[in-house]
Formats: structure tokens, sequence, C-alpha cells
């Protein structure tokens, strides 16, 4: 899981599905690859080395693309599924002048998220959260990209298809098509371009608005100015054959 480019997962990502019971379909976007011959014992993904981020546009700020920097981990088994975890509160963000904003960052992810490393919440935004109760989780601090297909991954290109899940409720379908390095046991893979999905589309208009008011209650961008298109990009993905 795993350019998730913000102005949330948030989005975050982002600043990066639910009580509504349809999902999207997933994102046209994958290659045509064929069966892929995964190492026998799976890979693992190296942290340290993988870079994926979210990006979302605030009408104030423009596009704010966010990053997880050494939060990223899963694995892949040879049955070319796995999960990939994101630790949401290692998230940093820029703006499209490149300028970090620290505050923004823990606004995102206290509000938005609802995770903060003492638990307990700003008034406002405890308070904000409330009408969430029933709905989504507060305080989860990972969203998880679970790999239900990897192909591909013996040729120059494939696709990793599976479900991004966020507050442990909202679940997206998505296909990343991607390019495959290979090098000894290593493989790096980066996606061919970012992969979109639409929070009203997603969350609904009732429950998008909830979760933005958090937002709001944290002192970030009144509703009208974050859009509603997230773009995923897996900027570079390190797995090493186990």
């Amino acid at each position: 899981m795993i350019k998730i480019r913000m102005a949330v997962l948030g989005l975050v990502l982002v600043s990066l599905a639910c009580s509504k019971s349809e999902t999207p379909a997933p994102e046209k976007a994958g290659n045509s690859a064929p069966e892929t011959k995964v190492a026998a014992g799976g890979y693992e993904l190296d942290s340290a080395e993988t870079d994926v981020s979210f990006m979302i546009v605030s009408n104030s700020a423009g596009p704010i693309t966010a990053r997880f920097p050494k939060g990223v981990s899963g694995s892949l088994d040879a049955s070319g599924k796995g999960t990939v975890s994101i630790q949401l509160d290692t998230m940093y963000s820029l703006d499209q002048n490149n300028l970090e904003n620290p505050l923004r960052d823990a606004n995102v992810i206290e509000a938005f998220f609802g995770v903060r490393p003492s638990a307990i919440l700003p008034e406002p935004v405890d308070k904000a959260w409330e009408a969430l109760a029933g709905k989504i989780e507060r305080s989860v601090a990972t969203a998880r990209f679970e790999i239900s297909e990897a192909t591909g991954l013996d040729t120059a290109t494939g696709n990793l298809t599976g479900n991004l899940v966020i507050w442990n409720k909202i679940s997206v379908p998505l296909t990343f098509a991607v390019n495959v390095t290979r090098a000894d046991n290593r493989v790096e893979l980066t996606s061919t371009a970012p992969v979109a999905f639409d929070l009203i589309e997603v969350l609904g208009a009732d429950l998008r608005k909830l979760t933005f008011d958090t937002m709001l209650a944290a002192g970030c961008a009144h509703q009208p100015g974050i859009q509603n298109k997230v773009e995923i990009s897996l900027n570079k993905v390190v797995m090493n054959a186990k």
C-alpha cells in the first residue's frame, strides 16, 4: 500500500471504504502481463529503500504530496499474495514549492486519522470524531494494501492488484501497473503512472464531509478547499527474495 500524492490519506495518505456498501470498480490501469514466477520463499519489502506517496490538491496550497519515510513494510508470498502496511504517523508532506509544513502534517495525522502519540486528541477534534462513531475507526495508525495478485514480476512490466484499506473500514480496489527491474535476489517496482480514486465515490458525500470536519476542527482548510481526487504512486518499491 503504497505519491498516497495529498490535502489528507490523509491523506494522506496525505496527507495518505466504509459504511457505504458499494465500492468503485478497480482502476483500469494495469499492464497485460503473464503469470509471474515469484521467488520460492516470496519477498520481503525493504522499508529503508521503498518510497510511496499520495497527492491531493488544496485550492489554497496547490498539490500536496505526502510520503512515509521508512514507514512502509510488508511481504509477498510465493503465490503472489501479500500485505503492505503504511505507518500513517510517519507521514510528511511537501507543497508545490517543495516546502514542508510540520503543523499541517500533525493536523492531518491527528484529525483525519485520529492518531496521536498520547492517544488523546485535542478537544475540538475529539468532538468532531464523535459523529464518526460506528462509521469508521479512530486511532488506526496503519493503512494497508492487501495484494490479491502480483503478475509479471519476472518480466519488464507487471501488475499489483488488491485493496487499499484505511480506518480498518474503507476498502478501495486498485491495480498498479509497474515497471520491474531485477538484480540477483532483488526486485524493484515503480508504478508507470499514479493510480487515482475519488473520495466522494469511495466515502459517499455524507461520510466525506464528516471525515473532513475533523480537519476543520483542527484548524485546517474548509471543505471546498480540498479536492476529492487522490493519486497514489509507487515511486520505488524494493523487495528482497526470502
